[in-house]
């Protein structure tokens, strides 16, 4: 009878385990709970799995092995693990519709140097979010050397081969909160002339759940519950604002920057109805690319998030895509070659 019953609870974890995944990826920040989920080390669902896997055993070999196929099913697709790239033609890396394109969120780089993944690349156009943090940029480097055009908008800074003809600060009014500022959606909109193309370039930072979330661990209640909920409305709207303006532009477009959003869940597939993301078109592995600086016993301090993207439009073709090696700094860079169509 004790068989039976332990059988039937192994049974009942693996499918929680399979409902909560799966709630993540259709529902995502649209609920609070879930939303948690989100920014969790997805390979704490693996260690779990692993478990009943193994305590299954003995007792009902269907479900262990049911538990490893499943892990292989998340490890794999579900991840976007990507294990090759499309058979391109190198010469359309040499063309001159070819664009190397770079971005890095500098905010807690920890004294970390992108220089030699920067020099490795070769960008063409490189974003900086939180470029006025303290060693963030340093004019003049030589990993700079080739991108002699420069515009700074508040946080955002792009370096360019091409000249910068346009610079504006985006923001996203939100609802007012008498305890705090309202949230605003940051980001720039350059404009650069690529051989005689204007194409529209976007930096972007997002705000991140950080703080509401440690609120919400720290001190429960429902006062911190509901900031919480209101980050993810507001984060809805923001994507909302964001989709809009992608909506109108009449140009190529490159979106470079920190979303603070795992891609996955409603609001990712609704950021890329009309853009194309570079992990997905020609990344290789998961495209992790956050937190460098933290460290949780499931991932051994390896990263577990891609919030650093590099979107684009359908005018582009996506040769390549590559993550920084991780290194202490909170973010890695990320890059992608397009070509343009």
């Amino acid at each position: 009878m004790m068989r039976r019953w332990f059988t039937r609870w192994l049974w009942l974890n693996w499918a929680v385990i399979v409902l909560l995944v799966l709630l993540t990826h259709l529902c995502g920040q649209r609920c609070w709970l879930v939303g948690l989920l989100v920014y969790t080390p997805p390979q704490m669902w693996l260690v779990f799995l692993a478990v009943i896997a193994l305590a299954a055993w003995r007792m009902n070999r269907r479900l262990a092995l049911l538990c490893i196929g499943t892990a292989v099913v998340f490890a794999g697709p579900l991840w976007e693990w990507r294990t090759h790239r499309p058979a391109i033609s190198k010469d359309l890396w040499r063309d001159t519709k070819a664009l190397r394109v770079l971005t890095v969120n500098r905010g807690d780089h920890h004294g970390h140097s992108s220089a030699p993944f920067v020099m490795q690349q070769q960008p063409d156009l490189l974003a900086i979010q939180d470029s006025i943090t303290p060693y963030a940029y340093i004019p003049g480097a030589p990993e700079y050397a080739a991108l002699a055009n420069q515009s700074r908008v508040s946080e955002f800074l792009l370096l360019s081969r091409y000249p910068i003809t346009k610079a504006q600060l985006l923001k996203t009014q939100l609802s007012a909160d008498p305890r705090r500022p309202a949230y605003q959606f940051k980001g720039a909109r350059f404009e650069i002339d690529f051989n005689g193309t204007p194409v529209a370039v976007y930096n972007v930072h997002m705000p991140s759940p950080r703080r509401d979330m440690h609120q919400l661990a720290h001190s429960p209640s429902l006062e911190t519950l509901a900031a919480l909920r209101r980050y993810w409305r507001d984060h809805q709207t923001m994507i909302e604002d964001f989709c809009a303006r992608i909506d109108a532009e009449t140009m190529p477009v490159v979106v470079l920057g920190d979303w603070n959003q795992p891609p996955i869940g409603p609001n990712y597939r609704r950021l890329i109805h009309k853009l194309q993301d570079s992990h997905t078109q020609a990344g290789l592995g998961y495209g992790w690319s956050f937190p460098g600086d933290w460290w949780t016993p499931f991932t051994a301090g390896n990263v577990w998030l891609r919030l650093d993207l590099v979107l684009c439009s359908h005018d582009w073709l996506v040769l390549n895509s590559e993550v920084e090696p991780e290194s202490e700094s909170q973010h890695a860079a990320v890059s992608a070659v397009l070509h343009l169509r």
